[in-house]
C-alpha cells in the first residue's frame, strides 16, 4: 500500500534516513578502532530536486593509526572492551559503505531484504555520495557476501546507531 506523504512527513524522513546514515558510517568507523564525529543539517538550497537534509562523519583518527592503537592500548589498560575488528585492513571501505546499509536497514526494518536492497543500490551507485563511492572504490565490490557481513556488523551496532541518529534528529527538533 502507497501512503501519500506531505512535505514535512517526507523532511522528517529524509532527516532520520541522513541521521541514520551518518550514525552507521561512525558506529562502523568506531567498531574498527577509529574514532569520529557525525553531523546533520538543512540543506539550504531552493531545489526541490535536492534532498532536504545533509550530513557528514567526520574522522579524526584512522582504524591502525598509531593514536589508535594507544587507545586500544589504554581501554585494554582500564578493562575496557577494544574495538570488534582487529584487522583494519578494510575499514575504508566498510566505514564507506555502512551509511547506505544502516539507510536500507532501517527502510526494510533490518530485516533480511535489507542484503538485497544493500546489492539494488550498489547497481545504480549513481545514486550513492561520491564521497562514499571514493571509500568503497567500486559498485562491483558490493557482492553479496559483502552486503550480508555490512548487515551482521550494523546489526552487533544497532544500539550505537539507533542511539546516534537520535542524538543527531534531536539536536534539529530541539533547534
Amino acid at each position: 500500500m502507497i501512503v501519500a506523504m506531505n512535505r514535512k512527513q517526507i523532511e522528517d524522513r529524509e532527516r532520520r534516513n541522513v541521521a541514520v546514515h551518518e550514525a552507521g558510517h561512525l558506529a562502523i568507523l568506531k567498531r574498527f578502532g577509529g574514532q569520529g564525529q557525525a553531523a546533520i543539517w538543512p540543506n539550504e538550497s531552493v531545489s526541490e530536486d535536492e534532498r532536504s537534509w545533509l550530513g557528514n562523519c567526520a574522522i579524526h583518527i584512522e582504524p591502525g593509526s598509531t593514536e589508535a592503537k594507544a587507545i586500544r592500548a589504554l581501554r585494554a589498560k582500564q578493562g575496557l572492551t577494544a574495538p570488534a575488528e582487529d584487522d583494519t585492513t578494510d575499514w575504508k571501505f566498510y566505514v564507506g559503505l555502512a551509511g547506505e546499509a544502516a539507510t536500507c536497514m532501517i527502510e526494510a526494518e533490518c530485516n533480511e531484504d535489507a542484503v538485497y536492497d544493500i546489492i539494488d543500490t550498489f547497481d545504480e551507485p549513481q545514486y550513492v555520495s561520491a564521497s562514499d563511492m571514493e571509500w568503497i572504490g567500486s559498485a562491483e565490490a558490493v557482492t553479496l557476501t559483502v552486503a550480508e557481513r555490512m548487515v551482521a556488523m550494523l546489526r552487533e551496532e544497532w544500539t550505537s546507531v539507533t542511539e546516534e541518529a537520535k542524538r543527531l534528529v534531536e539536536y534539529w527538533v530541539d533547534e
